[in-house]
């Protein structure tokens, strides 16, 4: 026997008094044959909402009583204990309550509660789990408190104006899915398609799974019909392409299936991607694809060494490609492609990571402390993480490349990637051969040859 509040309609606002309030009795069909109360039942607790059907009956001192012969819980509400939901967990867990049902009370969906259900999943993972739905279904949001945008100090947006206005930066063409439509809407990856990677059997189910699908989907299959199309401004016909960490071969399988008649090649160090790739290469059918587990190093020194004619296919220079290389790599790619003369297509990342890759600063390293801390923070107001991110690319571009050259900047819009920009340049006068240029390689330690001798 309880008190609960509810809300009438019709002509039945008239059975109880103005206080809403009417004493409710439970009948024993509500009841499981064990005594268990059945899923409403269960959950009567403040902050919940319920429909009932039963019988009134008026006590002597004028209560009214509800003797409920049938009830379904329908929502939580806000409020609503994360206890409450600890308890939904252990009653589905133990089939007491429908898992569809669970789920409908907490405003989720099935699959979403099901992962949470998954023996993977830690005891601290689940009490994390109740907490943000619990305040998820008070508040609609899974955080505490309010989500402010960061913002820079007074002092810091002077600093970056003033990198700004020094380093006289490209100015980037901004991307979006109508360009997609427009320029790469005909490019049809098929069984290359980056979610076929993660499918099993690859077979593509778009709109279902978890996150790394709605990435593949929604992310990394407009970066790579982006970046093939981009490809296709500059190559030339018959020219090797490479992709430098190509990771499992997203990009490069793309490339492969797209330009039939070009020969794909893959370098990335990781053996266990670079072997997944191999064998996802494979199982396609590709033949114009080879997968190298070697790093950019190895690349340098073949382009720098006559007897290796595939990567430059016999004195014709190949083009570069790479998509999200991470710091330090964008730098030494750049340098390469500076040193031979090379045509790119360079997706940049992050730029804190690898420092060791980088040849050399290109500016202070307080500066570029400063910079890439700003281009890494999301959501920054007045587009200062963007600023800064133009700001590292343009001085990459002088420090490596020189005037030379002639070079686009693309930024992918935030629906597909809040920091990714896109380098694209070709050198206008190639001149000679790579391989026959006076340039001395021993300025970088990344082109040294593979016996020199380390300095002491």
């Amino acid at each position: 026997m309880c008190f609960v509040t509810v809300r009438l309609e019709g002509n039945e606002k008239s059975k109880i008094d103005g206080l809403g309030q009417i004493q409710a009795i439970v009948c024993r069909q509500e009841m499981g044959s064990d005594g268990t109360y059945k899923e409403s039942m269960r959950y009567l607790k403040p902050c919940t909402e319920h429909t009932f059907r039963g019988n009134y009956r008026k006590a002597k001192s004028g209560t009214m009583s509800l003797f409920i012969t049938e009830s379904k819980a329908v929502r939580f509400t806000c409020g609503v204990s994360p206890s409450l939901v600890w308890k939904l967990l252990e009653d589905v867990n133990s089939n007491t309550v429908n898992i569809g049902v669970a789920a409908s009370l907490v405003g989720l969906t099935t699959p979403e509660f099901q992962q949470v259900l998954s023996p993977g999943t830690s005891k601290q993972q689940r009490k994390a789990f109740c907490s943000k739905t619990a305040r998820l279904v008070s508040t609609g949001k899974e955080c505490r408190g309010r989500i402010r945008k960061p913002k820079l100090a007074s002092q810091e947006l002077a600093r970056l104006e003033r990198l700004k206005t020094d380093c006289r930066g490209l100015n980037e063409i901004v991307l979006d899915s109508a360009w997609l439509r427009m320029n790469a809407g005909t490019v049809a990856l098929g069984d290359a398609d980056p979610l076929a990677n993660i499918v099993s059997g690859g077979k593509i189910s778009v709109g279902q799974g978890g996150g790394r699908h709605h990435y593949a989907e929604k992310k990394k299959r407009p970066q790579v019909k982006t970046m093939i199309k981009l490809v296709q401004e500059v190559v030339q016909s018959g020219q090797t392409i490479i992709d430098v960490g190509g990771g499992r071969g997203d990009l490069g399988i793309a490339l492969a299936k797209t330009f039939p008649g070009h020969q794909v090649l893959v370098y990335e160090p990781n053996r266990p991607s670079c072997d997944q790739g191999r064998a996802r290469a494979t199982d396609l059918g590709f033949s114009n694809i080879a997968f190298k587990c070697e790093p950019l190093e190895a690349l340098a020194r073949k382009l720098g060494n006559p007897q290796y004619g595939v990567e430059r296919q016999d004195g014709r220079r190949p083009l570069l490609v790479s998509l999200h290389a991470c710091g330090g790599l964008s730098d030494a790619i750049l340098e390469v492609c500076g040193t031979f003369k090379l045509t790119f297509c360079l997706c940049t990342c992050c730029f804190a990571s690898f420092p060791q890759l980088r040849p050399k600063e290109v500016c202070s390293r307080e500066d570029y402390l400063f910079l890439s801390r700003i281009a890494e923070t999301n959501e920054l107001v007045d587009g200062a993480q963007y600023c800064a991110t133009r700001i590292i690319n343009s001085l990459r571009v002088k420090a490596y490349l020189g005037s030379n050259w002639s070079v686009r900047l693309y930024r992918f819009p935030k629906e597909w990637s809040g920091r990714n920009f896109v380098i694209q340049g070709r050198c206008r006068n190639e001149g000679k051969c790579a391989v026959e240029m006076a340039r001395p390689l021993k300025k970088s330690k990344l082109l040294e040859p593979a016996n020199a001798t380390p300095k002491k």
